[in-house]
């Protein structure tokens, strides 16, 4: 590209100014716009127009997303970072296409690094300042966001043209297939272009052609790679992805679609279906293999979003089930939506469905009316069978059609996938004949309901003993006689079943599950599905309709600190999105500070108490960890509560079998500290990470809001001061303050994440404030002028523990002393770039400093105590 095509600096980004450079190239160095050349511009453009080019991040990334691009984030992550008086003012790009070209994430990063006060310029394209480049800018991020969608259209099109020519795009040929180039035509400079086709391999042909013949008949992969002397495969898991591969028939792929006759076959379709017969008995889910497995759902459970086999997983003393494609894959992108699911409550769950629901006498009476009811609607049957006969005449036609045709023409290749299809429906529709037909022909039983019970009881006695001695087979066994599957994930359970009971069309006689039967016996076919709706699969509740059958199990959160403002919000929360709350309070002769209006069950246990922890955790699925004594100064005990009392709850969340366990520490926190309240949270965490239940650990910088210890507090002694204020240090610490509506957030998001389990992370609001500015900012907002005066940490410490030795309400502690005493900071995009949440501004949220005046605040007192004058 010339330079007629770049455009000179805005105005506010005069000479002088310090700017940084991002240069990025998805294809390779031989492009027109490849780093080297991107680089090379952007300093000959600073040292024309005087600018001082501070760094240049350069990488090769391809994709429309930023969450790949590691140079990028990190050069978002250092302006964020930097001190203000430090920062550049200024980033040069190629143009906005090499910036991002996904109109979501560019307009973030962009309106981000403009909110912080940076110049984001383009050398090829032309923004005028304001608004108008503001738009202009979005504008242009759709557009590359388009253009890139487009191109991946024409790409994906032009693929399946090739494929429907008879080429193929690349890759590695299947086995017994060789890669040929073949000429395609010619290119536009006239040269010739070489298409790839592929051709049977003259080794290694003959040899997958005996696989298939041996797998058609049965044969196991050790005697294929046997007879194949390993030429082919050596590892038999290869071989499973093997005989599912259409390209044997003659089938080209491109995409989603499958071209017929694109090369010449290996295997006939009747080879092809013999052998998708073996494979689906082999891969039944009654296989011995799974039946023996020492878990009670494995072959049964499968995933309740991509129908893949939940695997049962032991590790670190959490068994746990997830499901089989995403953990083949080690990732998210196959399977996005599942979760782990406690797999010892999920069988004590689905067990007690299927012990007090499918098997229980209040199906007794539904069960005999279906059984009946099949047994004795001939006339159903009779249109059934009318209507299947009737369709298997027409398949008789169309095949005599299609043989005439093939006689009269001579080539049969061209019908034979008809064919083919056409004989495998008659053959399903003879199968379906034969069915109904037995099931009019058979003797009807005179079932009572007081038989049925008998056989039921047996059948969960059966269960029951397997189940206690520890026999899992067995248990699983009876089971799989009348569970087809079960729908798994961490919000529900679905269990699709058929009547537990054979009937023998000889005698008349209804057979269990456990007895032995001869041919012929058919199982009451009518499937239905109950379904058991959790959030970490507690406990069974109530129907809903009789078929499928729902229990709506809410998962149980128990939240200590509860009385907090941190705690007060968060049950305000979960109470507004339906979720169930047990607040742990410990034992006091005070009211608790519980939110008003708010539904939540209380347990009142002291920490110290193990045993009264173990029963206030039954039910419960999470423990949201909020206590702590920093704010009761010199009346609380760090040892007892922060420490021990941690130590004590996480023993009896492991007895409890927990499944999380989150836990709010400062930024800063350590065991090594020299600050009680950073020491006894860095002890508490110990604590934590050396427990068997899997945590989360949130450190926080200062919260603040409506309630809040820091801001509220600053602003009462602000107000109670004369005409000067003391500040520790020259007011020199810095922090970053966050909105408690923020850390809530995050605190739910964290719980609706499996890979933040056994995590710590650090959070923080999106700027950084030094303690001086924050107090100027309370007294701005408050609108209150003290001058502001230094004083040492020492004296201010033991001016406050004398205070709050003689005044018990004091609103300072010794503790909330120690937010102050080092920097508590973090990366600036750590809440974005972790939960994808920009953090709210601090001077936008002070609001509720601003005192209302004296009748206002007397209106609002008598109105809270006489109900009838509350709004409604």
């Amino acid at each position: 590209m010339s330079d007629d095509y770049i455009y000179p600096p805005p105005k506010t980004l005069a000479a002088g100014s310090i700017v940084i450079a991002y240069c990025r190239d998805s294809g390779g160095a031989n492009q027109g716009e490849s780093i080297g050349q991107q680089e090379r511009v952007i300093r000959k453009y600073c040292n024309e127009h005087g600018l001082t080019l501070v760094q240049v991040y350069t990488e090769t990334a391809s994709g429309r997303k930023t969450k790949n691009r590691k140079i990028f984030l990190q050069m978002i992550e250092d302006v964020m970072r930097a001190p203000k008086e430090r920062r550049p003012h200024g980033l040069l790009v190629w143009s906005i296409s090499r910036f991002a070209r996904n109109l979501t994430q560019a307009s973030r990063h962009f309106y981000t690094l403009l909110d912080e006060g940076l110049i984001v310029h383009s050398l090829t394209e032309h923004f005028p300042e304001g608004i108008s480049g503001y738009l202009l800018f979005t504008v242009a991020a759709y557009t590359h966001e388009k253009y890139s969608e487009d191109m991946g259209k024409n790409i994906k099109r032009a693929t399946a043209e090739r494929v429907k020519a008879g080429y193929c795009n690349g890759g590695q040929a299947p086995k017994g297939y060789k890669i040929v180039k073949v000429p395609a035509g010619f290119r536009r400079n006239g040269k010739e272009r070489e298409g790839i086709k592929w051709e049977i391999d003259d080794e290694l042909g003959p040899l997958v052609q005996l696989a298939w013949e041996m797998r058609a008949q049965g044969k196991g992969y050790t005697e294929i790679i046997k007879a194949t002397g390993g030429k082919v495969y050596t590892n038999k898991g290869s071989w499973v992805s093997h005989f599912r591969n259409k390209s044997y028939l003659g089938i080209g792929k491109a995409g989603d679609l499958e071209i017929p006759d694109h090369h010449e076959p290996l295997i006939t379709w009747d080879l092809w279906e013999a052998v998708r017969t073996v494979e689906k008995e082999r891969d039944s889910q009654y296989h011995h293999k799974r039946i023996r497995y020492p878990s009670l759902l494995a072959g049964l459970a499968r995933c309740a979003y991509c129908n893949a086999a939940m695997v049962l997983h032991t590790a670190k003393d959490y068994r746990c089930y997830v499901c089989g494609k995403r953990d083949r894959q080690r990732g998210y992108q196959d399977c996005t939506q599942a979760r782990k699911v406690n797999a010892r409550k999920a069988e004590r769950v689905i067990l007690d469905a299927i012990r007090n629901r499918i098997l229980s006498d209040e199906f007794i009476e539904s069960w005999v009316a279906d059984i009946q009811q099949q047994m004795t609607n001939t006339g159903e049957l009779d249109k059934e069978i009318g209507k299947a006969t009737k369709a298997l005449v027409n398949v008789d036609r169309s095949v005599t059609r299609l043989l005439e045709l093939a006689e009269s023409t001579g080539d049969i290749e061209e019908i034979k996938t008809r064919l083919i299809n056409h004989k495998r429906e008659k053959s399903e529709l003879e199968k379906k004949i034969k069915t109904l037909k037995a099931r009019c022909d058979t003797e009807i039983p005179q079932i009572t309901t007081e038989a049925l019970a008998l056989v039921f009881a047996e059948i969960r006695a059966q269960l029951d003993a397997a189940i206690e001695s520890g026999d899992m087979p067995t248990a699983k066994k009876i089971i799989s006689q009348f569970v087809e599957k079960i729908e798994l994930s961490n919000k529900a359970a679905i269990i699709h079943y058929v009547c537990p009971l054979q009937f023998q069309p000889k005698d008349g006689k209804l057979l269990a599950p456990t007895e032995s039967c001869e041919s012929g016996t058919f199982v009451f076919s009518e499937v239905r599905a109950l379904r058991v709706s959790a959030h970490r699969i507690p406990l069974l509740r109530d129907f809903l309709f009789p078929f499928s059958t729902s229990a709506i199990i809410p998962s149980m959160i128990l939240i200590t600190g509860s009385t907090g403002f941190i705690g007060r919000a968060l049950i305000r929360q979960f109470s507004a999105i339906g979720t169930p709350v047990r607040a742990l309070i410990r034992p006091s002769p005070r009211t608790p500070r519980l939110p008003k209006g708010v539904s939540v069950e209380v347990a009142v246990v002291s920490l110290a108490d193990t045993r009264g922890l173990r029963a206030a955790l039954r039910d419960v699925d999470t423990i949201i960890h909020l206590a702590s004594a920093e704010n009761q100064g010199s009346r609380g005990s760090l040892l007892a509560t922060d420490i021990q009392g941690t130590a004590n709850l996480v023993e009896a969340a492991s007895d409890a079998g927990v499944d999380r366990f989150v836990y709010l520490s400062h930024i800063g926190a350590g065991p090594s500290s020299a600050y009680p309240a950073f020491k006894a949270k860095g002890l508490a965490e110990e604590h934590i990470r050396n427990g068997k239940t899997p945590y989360t650990i949130l450190r926080s910088s200062l919260v603040y809001g409506p309630e809040d210890h820091f801001t509220n507090n600053l602003s009462r002694l602000i107000r109670s001061s004369v005409g000067v204020f003391p500040v520790p240090s020259g007011g020199r610490t810095v922090v970053q303050p966050v909105w408690v509506e923020d850390l809530i957030t995050c605190i739910l998001w964290a719980l609706e994440r499996d890979d933040t389990l056994n995590q710590v992370y650090e959070l923080g609001g999106s700027e950084f404030f030094t303690l001086q500015q924050i107090v100027e900012t309370i007294m701005e907002v408050t609108h209150r002028k003290r001058t502001l005066f230094q004083i040492s940490p020492i004296t201010l410490r033991a001016l406050t523990v004398f205070l709050e030795g003689m005044m018990p309400n004091f609103p300072i502690s010794s503790f909330w002393l120690d937010y102050f005493a080092v920097n508590r900071t973090c990366a600036v995009d750590a809440m974005p770039r972790i939960f994808g949440l920009m953090p709210a501004r601090f001077t936008y949220r002070l609001d509720y400093l601003i005192r209302k005046p004296w009748y206002q605040r007397a209106w609002n007192a008598v109105r809270e105590r006489i109900p009838a004058l509350r709004p409604r």
